[in-house]
């Protein structure tokens, strides 16, 4: 039995050269074209890391809300890379170091009481070169009680994630008050 093979390479049994030329159905049996191509396979396989990317993305954020909340310092510190840097515009709050980073919330957490955080909007930028990396913009809102009066915040994160081990943390965060009342 022969074979042919198709624009990429792959090898099929050449099942026309067994049908009879004058046999109607002798179409059906003819090599039908790889239409959809390797290439495409690739792509969709991109596509589909790209969304589950930003699931996963979406969830990182949101555990980093309930570990703010949780004052989990332990989960927090599994949500940041070892060379995080965490920021604040105003430039009070700096951290260099998934350690540093993680001492650094645990104090500003230790006095804000019991929290609150929601997350709304996660907007979430997959690098076109690097598969294991993506930038975002966070929207959220925080309750808290420090020293026991209720304040609301609201507050706008520009991150850097990265994906490690097949897990996403945070590399870089930085946070921006638009209110603190």
């Amino acid at each position: 039995m022969g074979s042919a093979a198709d624009p990429h390479g792959l090898e099929f049994p050449d099942i026309a050269a067994h049908v009879d030329s004058g046999d109607p159905l002798r179409r059906l049996a003819e090599p039908v074209p790889n239409i959809l191509g390797l290439d495409h396979l690739d792509q969709l396989a991109r596509r589909i890391d790209r969304l589950e990317a930003r699931a996963a993305i979406q969830e990182l954020v949101s555990n980093y809300a309930i570990a703010c909340d949780e004052q989990d310092i332990a989960r927090l510190r599994e949500l940041f890379t070892d060379d995080a840097f965490f920021g604040s515009a105003s430039g009070r709050m700096q951290a260099s170091g998934g350690d540093a980073v993680c001492a650094m919330l645990a104090a500003a957490l230790a006095n804000r009481g019991p929290s609150c955080h929601w997350t709304h909007d996660v907007i979430v930028r997959c690098d076109g070169d690097d598969p294991d990396r993506a930038t975002g913009t966070v929207y959220s809102h925080a309750e808290t009680t420090p020293d026991g009066v209720v304040s609301l915040a609201a507050m706008r994160y520009h991150d850097e994630y990265c994906r490690s081990a097949g897990r996403w943390r945070f590399r870089r965060r930085e946070i921006s008050y638009l209110y603190y009342v």
